[in-house]
């Protein structure tokens, strides 16, 4: 078994939408976090699609929806696994703060797109029109979203935690995804706050 084939396998009972549990959760919020969701939910995915049609090419425009779709599944199915970890843990009903915030779902469902990404580029091919996928590579999902490295950084973790049925592959890209962020991007945002100090103090001299 390839790992598109383990890949559909967890997605096989996932949906498109919030399930009646996460629903449930979505209800016990203070603020019911359900429309933002679903908004940031569409108008992400009309980014993502664009930005990989413009990446591989318009004629590659469906297999970008495609892709997305399946982000989306595997979106939900972590969110709703760590908010019944979360709730085991803790006692605790009212996810509310975290539900609401927006660099939260940002970064989830950025890394729930990475595993997908990664899980077809692995096994792209000129045959089937997706050999460009290469050179979405991570970080590119960052970018498409304007995402801070070091927030999808912080998801990473609990992200792995929560799908106990991701594959040794997908694990490891994960993690050489962590490791990238902590040895570079995740000091890019400070280096350029440094420069434009350094610049300043330099004009004052």
């Amino acid at each position: 078994m390839n790992t598109i084939q383990q890949l559909m396998m967890i997605l096989n009972s996932a949906t498109d939408k919030p399930s009646d549990t996460l629903i449930a959760y979505f209800n016990n919020c203070t603020v019911n976090p359900e429309d933002s969701i679903l908004r940031r939910v569409e108008s992400l995915g009309h980014i993502f699609r664009k930005k990989f049609a413009e990446a591989v090419g318009q004629g590659c425009a469906e297999i970008g929806s495609q892709r997305y779709q399946l982000g989306v599944r595997l979106y939900y199915r972590v969110m709703e696994s760590m908010l019944k970890s979360e709730e085991e843990r803790l006692s605790v009903h009212n996810f509310s703060k975290l539900l609401n915030d927006n660099i939260f779902h940002t970064s989830l469902l950025a890394c729930a797109l990475e595993i997908v990404m990664a899980t077809y580029g692995r096994t792209a091919s000129p045959s089937d029109g997706t050999s460009a996928e290469t050179d979405l590579s991570f970080p590119w999902i960052l970018s498409v979203f304007d995402l801070k490295a070091f927030d999808f950084y912080k998801v990473i973790e609990s992200f792995i935690k929560a799908e106990p049925r991701l594959t040794r592959d997908m694990i490891k890209h994960l993690e050489r995804c962590e490791h990238r962020i902590m040895e570079s991007l995740a000091w890019q945002s400070v280096s350029n706050v440094l420069k434009q100090y350094l610049s300043l103090y330099i004009m004052h001299i």
